[in-house]
């Protein structure tokens, strides 16, 4: 559940609600989803150790809820999103160790 809902509610909140108005409020919106996809893409390094593709697809997967964020004007679409997207990767992993598919 944490993983599921409430980490994403709680990263949404800190990059999509709070980092991307500030850097939208400084610089402009091209700018504020760049660099907020940045940081959410760098602070998941920890994640995936040196994994450097991992890494890239995150802040691939950052540029995406950030632009959820700026089209839609709310954080609504990128919480759902982030939600969603966790829950399919936490079931995906207990289905394949409950399957003996995962090491």
């Amino acid at each position: 559940i944490a993983g599921a809902m409430i980490a994403p509610f709680l990263e949404e909140i800190f990059y999509r609600g709070f980092i991307f108005p500030f850097l939208q409020s400084k610089l402009n919106s091209f700018w504020a989803v760049v660099i907020t996809s940045l940081f959410f893409g760098l602070s998941h390094y920890m994640n995936v150790g040196s994994a450097e593709i991992l890494v890239v697809l995150f802040i691939g997967y950052g540029f995406i809820l950030s632009l959820a964020r700026y089209f839609t004007g709310s954080l609504i679409s990128p919480v759902i999103i982030h939600m969603c997207h966790n829950l399919v990767l936490i079931l995906g992993f207990l289905i394949g160790k409950q399957f003996n598919l995962l090491p």
